[in-house]
Parts: structure tokens; sequence; C-alpha cells
């Protein structure tokens, strides 16, 4: 049976508590010091508006969250990467401090696809990142994840976004939501995490 829930931006009344939820949901994942330097970005996006709930008989049972490539230098230097492959040996040496730090293997790979070709891999700042998207367990399938993603996607085409990007933790079950909804791996690169696991930059082009 499908839940009667509702899809909004969070607002100021809700931030502790979806402030709270985020510290639960990723400290596996990203670990004490990954979730340390993602909480300062994700209050920022709640203080931005960039964060959006599922909210089911006023209990928040998901949320997602999203910036723009202007403002995150991260995913600039990932989409130059991915855009300009004469500069592996630079991502290399890179992932090789990662490698020393986390363990795990260094792994480059680059993907060719509409999304990556020469004639749409020319990123702009008004394109959006999809930061982090999270359904509470017990109220998986039920398509939370799919409804919030797409209501960023409608944002960003709002916002007059040509792509969105997403990335994925290895073996992530996000990862096939985002292939169900149209979107291409651009570049996978590892280590990226305190447990030597890699990710994957994905992209959908969702404007001419």
């Amino acid at each position: 049976m499908s839940l009667d829930y509702t899809i909004e931006t969070c607002q100021i009344e809700r931030q502790k508590e979806v402030f709270a939820l985020y510290q639960r949901a990723f400290l596996t994942a990203l670990g004490e010091e990954g979730l340390a330097k993602r909480l300062t970005t994700f209050q920022k996006e709640l203080e931005d508006g960039r964060v959006l709930i599922a909210n089911l008989e006023k209990r928040i049972v998901g949320f997602a969250a999203y910036d723009f490539v202007s403002e995150n230098n991260s995913i600039k230097n990932q989409l130059a990467f991915a855009r300009d492959r004469e500069c592996e040996e630079s991502l290399r040496q890179y992932l090789k401090g990662n490698k020393e730090k986390y363990g795990g293997e260094i792994i480059i790979e680059y993907f060719d696809n509409e999304v990556t070709n020469s004639e749409n891999n020319v990123f702009c700042d008004e394109d959006m990142l999809i930061t982090s998207v999270y359904t509470i367990p017990d109220f998986r399938r039920q398509r939370i994840a799919k409804a919030l993603t797409t209501q960023e996607i409608k944002i960003a085409k709002n916002n007059g976004s040509k792509r969105i990007f997403v990335n994925c933790y290895q073996g992530s079950e996000a990862s096939k939501l985002y292939e169900k909804l149209g979107f291409l791996p651009i570049i996978k690169t590892g280590p990226n995490f305190f447990d030597g696991s890699s990710l994957t930059l994905m992209g959908k082009n969702i404007q001419k």
C-alpha cells in the first residue's frame, strides 16, 4: 500500500529535526571526520532552502539536498578531471594520497555516453548537484527517494540547469534508482572514503 506523503522544502521549524536525522543517516557511510565536513555544508543547504523533506503525518521519513556547480568546488574539480583526461596523472597522484590515508585500490574509469561526449561536456555554473538523498529504513520501497529526486530535477529545470549530477558510493543501491531515472556514469574514482571504497559521478541531461 502506498503512503500518503508530501514532498516539500524544509522550513525553519523542521531544520533541527532533519539535521539530527542527517547525522544518524550518514555517520556509518562517512565516518566521524567525513561527517563533520559534510555537516557544515548541509547546514548551509538548510539555510539556503535547498533541502527537501518527505513528510508523512508530520513525521520526516526522508530528505534530499542539492547544490549548484557554481558554489561547489568539489564537483568543479570532478568535472574538470572527467572532461580533461590528459590530467589523469594529476588525479592519480591525488588518489594516491587517499590510498595512503584510507587504504583500498586506486581506480580511475572514464565513461563515454551522451553526457560525456564532446558536444555535451561543457558544464555550466547553473547545473545542479544532488548532495544527499535518504529514506528512513522502515519507509523504503515506497518510492520516496524517487519522489525526492524527481522534485530536485524539476527545481533544476526551473533554475536553468542543463544537467544534474550525483555521486554514488561503491555498491550503493541508490545508483540503481538514478539509472532508472536516466542518469549515466561519468567517471569512477577511488579510494574516496575512510573504508577505501570508490564513488561514481553520474549525470543526466535535462535540457538541450
